[in-house]
């Protein structure tokens, strides 16, 4: 029988000349290294999209990561099956469970770094919107639903950015 919660876990990809790659990840109830790894895919200048890591086996990915505990939601919002992927690592963009659909309804970013070839009359400063800003969006979502707590702001408020 499955807990009331569930766990969530920021995953931390550091790069030494770049922002870290940001995605949430949900332990499988059996194995707390495979589950399933929520996030936005893509770069500034092409824009981003939303995937689904199913059976994403943290043991294996062979990248430098942190573990950054997020919060605890309701086991309801999670169907097992969606974090296993049937036991094959597999990647897609449907969404499978309550968690998922939440996921989806904060949009992926678009484009938002200018080609250098942009020759417009006005110069302003753009907001660069990436998997971090998706990821603030996400979480604020569960937040603002009462789905997660809001204390999840704050931890990726100091979560490492590089």
């Amino acid at each position: 029988m499955e807990d009331a919660s569930r766990e969530l876990h920021l995953i931390v990809y550091s790069q030494p000349l770049f922002k870290a790659h940001w995605a949430l990840f949900v332990p499988s109830i059996n194995n707390a290294r495979v589950g399933k790894k929520i996030h936005a895919v893509g770069d500034a200048l092409n824009g981003f999209s939303i995937t689904f890591d199913r059976n994403y086996n943290l043991g294996t990915t062979g990248r430098s990561h942190t573990l950054v505990h997020l919060g605890y939601i309701g086991a309801a919002y999670i169907d097992e099956a969606s974090v296993l992927g049937n036991d094959l690592p597999i990647t897609d963009n449907v969404a499978q469970d309550r968690l998922e659909t939440y996921a989806t309804s904060a949009p992926a970013p678009g484009p938002s770094l200018r080609p250098s070839l942009y020759s417009g009359s006005t110069k302003k400063r753009v907001e660069i919107r990436d998997c971090q800003t998706w990821m603030k969006d996400f979480i604020t979502v569960l937040v603002e639903a009462s789905v997660l707590n809001r204390d999840s702001l704050d931890v990726l408020d100091n979560a490492p950015k590089h």
